[in-house]
């Protein structure tokens, strides 16, 4: 069926139809459009664009398999006028369309949330474009999960972007559980997350922890790969790329093959984990980080544990896996590659952090550490293996700066190249500061001379 006013688009999903052209661009028009039943609609390039009396969601899907094709919805950067797609339930692919120029308290382009006895699944594929759009949480998506059988899924691929949109927090996308919703987040196929800007999460902010709860029941799925792309995000406060909160010791957070370049933060210049009251056990693999920048800590990446109540954590071991991962000139305070701090108040576990096959070429960190920064009062085990540390520079440990207060905190390096690292004042390459009995093991392992 072939419309060409937006009364028209609404007559015609009335009428249940199944496949939808539109032969003209026009405006929108009465109230949102509710569609509840399959559909496909083509837009042959066309644009609806919000006219200046219109507020509220263009479309409201809550039921079918909805399918936009190849238009875009324009919002025409009027403020506080409702996300341009509202999704509750039902499934909506986004195929080589454009969402733009919208502002909304949640969702500058699409707000999507389940509800007890209904799922949602959003995919943007096929070169979509988000961009432009503004709000207070997700400036390109917003997402609750509310289902408790965790089915509700979000997929950007193949290649779309999610780009220059801005929030308070989560300036690309805002995904959070309710008490007892979760579901899953994909970044897969080359899309790219890029020039989004947030106070935390500038392109992605992730979280399960409602009203401060000491350990959320729900848990959170995040992954990336094959070429996911996190570029240029911006956070006045943490998270350049990626802010995850995490309250749940079960959550997956499991990025391969992916890039992080140019990401700016305070803290976490890529990625920050902010484990409030738990412990998670991140795998990073096959990843490339490259000129992220943090004012503070952990110019690609920051790991803070924290129980600020003081209770007792719910987990007694955490395994960090960083592989086959190469961090290049990343810079910040401590940390220029990577920074872990724990502030455990009564009940230290045992953390283990591993960098196998990984390489950190010309990082800089302005105090400790020029690639990694260990601040921690929990049992820590870290572990080099066959890695290439070289050009790495700080004030103090040119590659490595660790205090430990625990026993049992070995560092060892096993088959670890070390090249021309620098350090103004103390450990060219490795600089150790423990109140414990802790030991630092290198095996088979080649240096060249540093600066001190």
């Amino acid at each position: 069926m072939n419309v060409s006013t937006f009364e028209e688009l609404r007559e015609a999903i009335q009428a249940m139809a199944s496949t939808i052209t539109l032969t003209n661009s026009f405006s929108t028009s009465g109230d949102s459009i509710l569609i509840d039943h399959s559909v496909f609609i083509e837009g042959s390039g066309f644009t609806i664009s919000r006219s200046t009396s219109f507020t509220g969601s263009f479309f409201t899907i809550s039921n079918g398999t909805v399918i936009f094709s190849n238009f875009t919805l324009d919002g025409n950067q009027q403020a506080n006028v409702g996300s341009l797609i509202s999704l509750t339930g039902g499934s909506l692919s986004l195929e080589q369309m454009t969402l733009q120029n919208n502002q909304s308290t949640n969702g500058g382009a699409i707000n999507a949330q389940s509800s007890p006895s209904t799922n949602f699944f959003l995919s943007v594929i096929g070169n979509s474009i988000i961009q432009n759009c503004q709000a207070t949480l997700g400036g390109g998506i917003y997402a609750k999960f509310i289902n408790s059988n965790g089915r509700d899924s979000i997929t950007v691929s193949n290649q779309s972007e999610i780009r220059n949109n801005q929030a308070t927090l989560g300036g690309g996308i805002y995904l959070e559980n309710n008490d007892q919703g979760f579901g899953r987040i994909n970044l897969v196929n080359q899309c790219v997350i890029a020039n989004n800007q947030a106070r935390d999460g500038g392109g992605i902010y992730y979280t399960n922890s409602i009203a401060n709860q000491f350990q959320s029941s729900t848990t959170l799925n995040l992954v990336m790969n094959t070429g996911a792309q996190m570029t240029n995000n911006q956070a006045s406060g943490n998270g350049g790329g990626i802010y995850f909160l995490s309250t749940n010791v079960n959550d997956n957070f499991s990025v391969i093959n992916s890039s992080f370049i140019q990401n700016k933060a305070n803290q976490g210049g890529a990625i920050f984990f902010d484990l409030n009251h738990g412990s998670i056990s991140p795998s990073i693999q096959g990843c490339d980080f490259r000129e992220n920048q943090a004012t503070n800590n952990g110019g690609a990446i920051a790991y803070i544990l924290q129980n600020p109540s003081g209770q007792s954590l719910p987990i007694q071991t955490s395994i960090i896996t960083i592989s086959m991962d190469t961090f290049i000139q990343n810079q910040t305070l401590n940390g220029g590659a990577f920074y872990y701090q724990d502030t455990i108040l009564n009940s230290p576990i045992h953390v283990s952090l591993n960098f196998t096959n990984t390489t950190f070429n010309q990082n800089q960190a302005r105090d400790g550490g020029g690639s990694i920064c260990i601040l921690g009062n929990s049992m820590i085990e870290t572990n080099l293996v066959n890695s290439r540390m070289n050009q790495n520079q700080a004030n103090n440990g040119g590659v490595i700066y660790a205090i430990l207060t625990q026993n049992n905190s070995p560092i060892r390096l096993t088959n670890v190249t070390m090249t021309e690292n620098q350090a103004q004042e103390n450990g060219g390459c490795i600089y150790v500061q423990s109140t414990s009995n802790s030991t630092l093991t290198i095996q088979n392992n080649r240096n060249t001379p540093v600066t001190n």
